[in-house]
């Protein structure tokens, strides 16, 4: 009979997240038409990466907010079942480590890596109007002045131990997708599609990009 394999860089949450929107994303990108569903799947993606990875790689290791540890309410009966992290290797890992902080770093410049290039990639999609693409690329512009989770990891041997939140932000790339905004803008202003009132709205905005982008 046939073997059955295992695609093995799909069996944790962010890869299958990524694999499936990417499958998604395969389809949108066949028509012109469907380029604003298009970006805004790439946008949700950054979000994604942006928001709730971080979370997620944690709860890999039985640590975080989306970790399930037993049943909470159960202390009171003694069936409590305790957090994964005291039932793994990664209990005797001294997690204040110089290269253990080091891992973590590159966690974090791999994650703002790829958080960027999906913003790339929505700016990029073929067949946005000009409007559309500003909307777009100012987006991504906030999304990088927002930035994205750091990976954290709390001391296990101290029950009191709180994550800091930390972010990598990204002002140069703000200022490029300000910047994209604003080109978009000022070709919405030399358009024949809108009529004067949308025309001079469309210039005083991309007046107002120019500087932000300026700063």
């Amino acid at each position: 009979g046939k073997t059955m394999t295992v695609d093995r860089t799909k069996t944790t949450l962010p890869q299958a997240v990524t694999a499936l929107v990417e499958e998604a994303m395969s389809v949108l990108c066949r028509h012109e038409k469907l380029a604003p569903l298009h970006a805004g799947l790439l946008m949700k993606l950054a979000e994604y990466v942006q928001e709730e990875e971080e979370g997620h790689l944690r709860c890999r290791w039985g640590e975080g907010e989306y970790c399930y540890g037993g049943d909470l309410n159960s202390m009171a009966t003694g069936d409590y079942t305790s957090p994964r992290w005291d039932r793994t290797s990664v209990s005797k890992l001294d997690l204040r480590g110089a290269e253990v902080r080091e891992m973590l770093a590159l966690d974090s410049i791999e994650r703002g890596r790829k958080f960027t290039e999906l913003l790339h990639r929505a700016v990029s999609v073929g067949g946005l109007d000009e409007r559309s693409l500003a909307d777009v690329a100012a987006a991504c512009a906030r999304a990088c002045l927002i930035g994205t989770k750091e990976t954290q990891w709390s001391d296990t041997t101290n029950q009191n131990s709180t994550i800091t939140l930390s972010r990598l932000r990204f002002p140069r790339k703000a200022a490029f997708f300000t910047l994209v905004a604003a080109e978009a803008m000022t070709r919405c202003c030399s358009s024949d599609d809108y009529g004067a009132a949308d025309n001079d709205d469309a210039a005083r905005r991309a007046s107002s990009l120019y500087l932000a982008a300026s700063h």
